[in-house]
């Protein structure tokens, strides 16, 4: 199991990201939810190709800037040259600093990005879960 701040991931999960990290030798893999429109401005939007290739990638889109029903999911596998990214970062609209804008940076500069389509992991909440009585 991989516990990810609010989420709970099962290892499969995982195992699937690094296998098509693997097979298309990317740079850069994502996992990859669908999502409704109302969700995607307060999540991400996705352009993938029909081979899965991400070929850009947005943070909190508004409702024009909606690409794909796809949203980046929390997993990302990134290249050690994120470090080298990291620090172009500039605040947001929202005066955030977005490592999505990274990922966007990379893929310009020809790093190939995958997205792997999974099942949205479980969010983790105290309403949802009862602990074991012991």
């Amino acid at each position: 199991m991989v516990v990810a701040t609010d989420y709970v991931l099962r290892e499969n999960d995982l195992a699937a990201d690094v296998e098509a990290h693997r097979k298309h030798h990317a740079d850069i893999t994502m996992s990859l939810k669908q999502c409704p429109v109302e969700e995607l401005i307060s999540r991400s939007s996705v352009d993938v190709d029909a081979d899965w290739r991400v070929k850009r990638i947005i943070e909190k889109p508004g409702p024009e800037e909606i690409m794909s029903p796809y949203a980046a999911s929390i997993l990302f596998i990134l290249p050690q040259q994120l470090w080298n990214y990291l620090p172009r970062i500039q605040p947001s609209a929202r005066g955030e600093i977005e490592m999505q804008a990274a990922v966007q940076m990379m893929i310009g500069d020809g790093l190939q990005a995958f997205g792997v389509l999974q099942p949205a992991p479980e969010e983790w909440s105290l309403a949802h879960h009862t602990p074991p009585v012991l």
